[in-house]
């Protein structure tokens, strides 16, 4: 009967505990709580997108936009090739292998370099790409 005692006693003062620490939690007025606010140094981890510093990231969003420029105009210079000769299906393949290797150039980005939906001008280059890739992944 003795060593049954301290146990029941223990889980008294824990259940009891339990409930104290339970209702001042449901009873206390949250309008009251501190507000933890982070300080200046701290950024956040989109990469600079809502960030009081935009300039910080200028040399690097600089040089992606003149990097799209260049694929840009290499997309549309390779498209432009392979729409002077539409029967040489060696120089589009040539072409699309180039834009495939390492995937450099994906097909959304293909349809974004050649404004696939507002140009139809490219629209036979976007779908052999298409092709392409599907014919590649098939082998």
């Amino acid at each position: 009967m003795q060593i049954m005692r301290p146990f029941s006693l223990l889980s008294v003062v824990m259940a009891t505990a339990l409930f104290a620490i339970c209702t001042a939690t449901a009873e206390s007025d949250q309008s009251k709580m501190l507000k933890l606010e982070s300080s200046e140094l701290v950024h956040p981890l989109e990469g600079g997108q809502n960030n009081e510093y935009p300039g910080r990231l200028l040399r690097l969003h600089q040089h992606d936009t003149e990097e799209r420029i260049f694929d840009t105009t290499k997309v549309k210079n390779a498209a432009k090739t392979i729409l002077a000769d539409v029967t040489n299906l060696e120089k589009a393949n040539a072409v699309y292998k180039k834009w495939d290797e390492k995937k450099k150039y994906s097909l959304q980005a293909i349809g974004d370099f050649l404004k696939i939906g507002t140009k139809e001008k490219y629209e036979p280059v976007y779908n052999g790409y298409m092709a392409y890739l599907v014919a590649k992944a098939q082998n």
